[in-house]
């Protein structure tokens, strides 16, 4: 247990905090590498969702497209 670090007269009666000295990050780490796992996976799956799709709008586009409103015609 740490004593709240404070600086204004008064202040002794506030509450202290309780750290976890047996706290191992090995779990945190396999959570958040499970997690980009996960997350790479996932946008996998979309990204191979909307290949076709791109790519057939790719080959349907004219190459002098250069504004957002010659790419709206499209959506």
């Amino acid at each position: 247990s740490f004593p709240s670090l404070c600086i204004s007269p008064g202040c002794e009666d506030s509450p202290s905090f309780t750290v976890n000295q047996h706290l191992s990050f090995d779990g945190m780490r396999k959570s958040l590498s499970d997690l980009k796992k996960r997350v790479v996976e996932i946008c996998d799956e979309e990204f191979n969702k909307i290949r076709p799709q791109a790519a057939a709008l790719f080959q349907r586009l004219p190459s002098q497209l250069k504004i957002k409103q010659d790419f709206l015609q499209y959506k």
